[in-house]
């Protein structure tokens, strides 16, 4: 990132924008940090007028006995996703962490929308 940066001014959009990247992986250091979920979550995509099925990717990481899901969408179009064969331990809900909102676990699966190159991090919803 330093590359990236070079020459640009401190202080200016590209750094604070890098700042703030920065400052989403720590928070989530700990949890980044933890064992891998052995499992392969399922993912399903929902027609918008696209033809690219394969942009969200997924890890699963088991951090204080419960897991984390991160999503990223790959792609440059927006998608909506289901996910399912989700992990055990993660209740009817999930906090969409950093963004206020939840989603909800029905019949073994939950769907989120994702903007072009999004990510999400899920945990259970204490």
């Amino acid at each position: 990132m330093e590359w990236f940066l070079h020459g640009l001014p401190v202080g200016g959009a590209p750094w604070m924008e890098v700042r703030q990247v920065i400052g989403e992986l720590g928070s989530l250091h700990d949890v980044l940090c933890s064992p891998t979920w052995p499992g392969k979550m399922e993912v399903e995509y929902h027609e918008l007028g696209f033809s690219d099925w394969t942009g969200v990717e997924t890890l699963v990481r088991l951090h204080r006995g419960r897991p984390w899901i991160l999503a990223a969408n790959t792609q440059f179009d927006p998608m909506v996703a289901t996910f399912s064969n989700l992990p055990e331990g993660l209740g009817d809900r999930l906090e969409v962490v950093g963004e206020n909102r939840q989603v909800s676990i029905k019949d073994g699966a939950f769907s989120d929308r994702f903007q072009p190159y999004e990510v999400h991090v899920y945990s259970s919803a204490t």
